[in-house]
């Protein structure tokens, strides 16, 4: 989470969603955080040195691998990025990738590294259903620690 083109190219991509034209409000206010989240780690990638790994804490990013999808001829749907917001029923994301950074003993560890352990978690399909049946589905989700094992 100090790769500077890294946080870069995620930071476009968020913006690009949280500044879309007729973004649904719940959308606008965590794509906005999220772009907060991503400055504060360039700010920290700044100042971290990279001798000392785990310096930087524990932290975590989110974006896509999708960068767009086109337009979906059916009347009301939207898309933005990744997202595909569907009338009275909800938010479709596609290929969510988080990467973060946790404490050992928290999961995916490396006995190796003494204070933390990247993750990476690739979700494929994330419904957030906004009608009569509330709640949350997701659909094609793999997490994995990067570390190899002998």
């Amino acid at each position: 989470m100090q790769d500077r083109d890294f946080l870069d190219r995620v930071k476009d991509q968020l913006d690009q969603i949280a500044k879309a034209r007729e973004l649904p409000e719940t959308l606008e206010a965590d794509y906005k955080e999220k772009v907060t989240s991503i400055d504060q780690l360039k700010e920290r990638a700044a100042t971290v040195d990279r001798a000392q790994p785990g310096q930087n804490g524990y932290s975590r990013l989110q974006c896509s691998l999708v960068k767009s999808i086109g337009p979906i001829p059916i009347p009301g749907v939207r898309t933005f990025g990744n997202l595909i917001a569907i009338p009275d029923f909800g938010i479709v994301s596609l290929a969510e990738l988080e990467v973060g950074t946790e404490a050992i003993g928290k999961g995916f560890a490396s006995p190796k590294d003494p204070g933390a352990s990247n993750y990476f978690t690739l979700t494929m399909l994330n419904m957030q259903m906004g009608c009569i049946g509330g709640g949350n589905v997701t659909a094609a989700r793999t997490k994995s620690n990067g570390n190899t094992h002998p």
